[in-house]
């Protein structure tokens, strides 16, 4: 008999009617939609003069066209159209002039049509400086670009010269890093805040990655507009790198798409920082405004068309065998003739552990990569048994979707194994703040040391037990540190692990714009051998939004024991 067990037991029912319409929308290359975006407000006072209220409204790009578009303001009874301004950034207004008080709506709609292609993206060498759009090169108040701790980790992290590495690298590194969370909405954090939390929605992800971005020295700009998340539609914010080679390059470090995102991102306009995104409204001594900052966003779908030609994906039917990690393999293969990020991401039945649901991949012209995840189903099996069940491959391609078999353990390695899953450095204060992130990935526990040495003299030694399938956070603080290089040595079963960290500097503008700087710290990649082999020691294990709601979009079958 069959004996079912259900690893997968909760759905959730999508929210509109475009979460029916549309597939998941990384996939979604083309689209054209009707979108309505409304807003109501006050205007109280004497009515003594002209009130006049600025609203961003949709842009033409490359990309995007405005098939249709009407923008009117409702008062009183009474109808007023908008009349069009742009300003210093190349972003449209509607404007619209009331001379009287009362409650008030306006409304934009607009037919959209938006087509999305890969640009042919050269790369840049960064140890140039970008002379070009300094407004988008300078700290701002969200975006702290000149803080020691923002520049810690892009001047270690990301220590490549390579434009494409270091865009492709952030915007991995920032969609792993940070959780969604709602409940930062509808405040911006910033970019300090957004690392020292490591929660956050759409804006923080946009800002931090825009502050690590501009720490290079890449002119990055915040973008504002409604997007589809794979359940509705939303304002959303996600932002633009500036390439001397290739121009702005869209990165949406939420969805973790980089260097090309999907159709459903529609744009409204681009700033240095999103508080300059606000809608304007300047009215007359004795009058006041009260716009309400939730603007209602209604889409309908007209049609649209999924990527093709861009990647090719091949998956596998797999086998896997129960209570040990293993690699389950796809290939990817880039199919136009320039670099492409690429964004690519599996979901799993509920009941596989997975390393990194979501990758962002740098493709080389034309280039084939084979792609590995690391997944484990940790359940006990009898000769008799095995679970069945489906994995899915979202990319700039229609999803695929292939049968996962789980058999019985064989005699596998069980030992402890110690990896190294992020390591980070910054300062607050007087204060080098270090930052490891360790798993054990055996089933038996593992004892591990963590050494700090100063100059061929050991300053810290922190021994610790990590329980087997475990991880752990550890964290060192060093004050008044020295100037002097620092070394991280990581010892345990199956791993041996160093890293430097190197004081560096923090550029400070005094009050007259003259440039001074401040030590900082950054840190050094370290390296890892674990079983004889190079590994990633930069990986994280944050499951990101995107890719559980992946789960909920294909409905993956039940895991059925037998």
């Amino acid at each position: 008999m069959k004996q079912l067990l259900l690893f997968l037991v909760l759905f959730a029912l999508l929210s509109s009617m475009a979460a029916e319409e549309l597939p998941f929308p990384t996939s979604v290359q083309e689209i054209d939609a009707r979108i309505v975006l409304s807003a109501s407000g006050t205007i109280s006072g004497k009515p003594i003069g002209t009130v006049r209220l600025k609203v961003l409204t949709f842009q033409e790009t490359p990309e995007q066209k405005i098939v249709s578009l009407s923008q009117v303001l409702e008062i009183n009874g009474k109808t007023i159209e908008a009349k069009a301004e742009a300003d210093s950034y190349g972003n449209k207004y509607a404007v619209f002039e009331v001379n009287e008080t009362g409650e008030f709506t306006y409304t934009i709609e607009a037919e959209i049509h938006k087509r999305v292609m890969p640009k042919y993206m050269l790369d840049f060498d960064l140890s140039d400086e970008i002379e070009d759009y300094g407004q988008y090169k300078s700290a701002t108040a969200k975006i702290e670009s000149n803080k020691s701790a923002i520049r810690t980790l892009a001047l270690n992290r990301f220590d490549s010269n390579s434009w494409l590495e270091t865009v492709a690298g952030i915007a991995h590194w920032t969609h792993n890093y940070v959780t969604y969370d709602v409940g930062y909405f509808p405040e911006t954090y910033s970019a300090i805040e957004t690392l020292e939390n490591r929660r956050g929605t759409c804006d923080e992800f946009a800002t931090l990655s825009a502050a690590l971005l501009r720490a290079k020295g890449i002119p990055t700009r915040v973008v504002v507009g409604p997007v589809f998340s794979a359940a509705e539609w939303n304002f959303h914010g996600w932002a633009d790198a500036y390439n001397p080679n290739s121009g702005w390059i869209a990165i949406d470090s939420t969805y973790g798409e980089a260097g090309i995102v999907d159709a459903t991102h529609i744009k409204m306009g681009h700033f240095p920082d999103f508080i300059d995104a606000a809608d304007i409204s300047i009215a007359p001594a004795g009058m006041d405004v009260q716009l309400s900052q939730n603007k209602l966003v209604e889409v309908e779908i007209i049609g649209y068309e999924q990527f093709s030609k861009v990647i090719s994906l091949e998956a596998e039917n797999t086998e896997l065998y129960a209570k040990t990690w293993q690699d389950l393999n796809i290939i990817i293969k880039n199919m136009v003739n320039s670099h492409l990020i690429a964004p690519i991401g599996i979901a799993l039945p509920l009941g596989f552990k997975v390393e990194e649901r979501d990758k962002v991949v740098l493709l080389k012209p034309l280039e084939s990569r084979e792609i590995s995840w690391q997944v484990m189903v940790n359940k006990e099996l009898q000769k008799n048994q095995y679970l069945e069940g489906t994995y899915a491959i979202v990319s700039l391609h229609p999803a695929i979707e292939r049968t996962v078999r789980v058999l019985p353990s064989k005699l596998l390695e069980s030992a402890a194994q110690i990896e190294v899953l992020d390591l980070y450095a910054t300062i607050e204060g007087n204060a080098l703040k270090i930052n490891i992130s360790l798993e054990n990935k055996g089933m038996e526990a593992a004892e591990v040391e963590i050494i700090l040495e100063s100059k061929d003299k050991e300053t810290e030694r922190i021994s610790e037990t990590i329980g087997g399938l475990t991880k752990r956070e550890i964290a060192i603080s060093v004050e008044n540190y020295s100037k002097k290089p620092y070394t991280v040595l990581v010892k345990g079963d199956g791993t041996s692990y160093s890293a430097e960290i190197i004081p560096e500097k923090e550029i400070v503008v005094s009050g007259n714009g003259e440039k001074k700087v401040e030590d900082t710290a950054v840190e050094h990649a370290g390296s890892q051998i674990q079983a004889g082999e190079i590994l990633n020691v930069q990986t994280l294990v944050l499951v990101a939004i995107i890719f559980s709601i992946i789960a909920i979009m294909f409905l993956l079958k039940d895991l059925v024991l037998k």
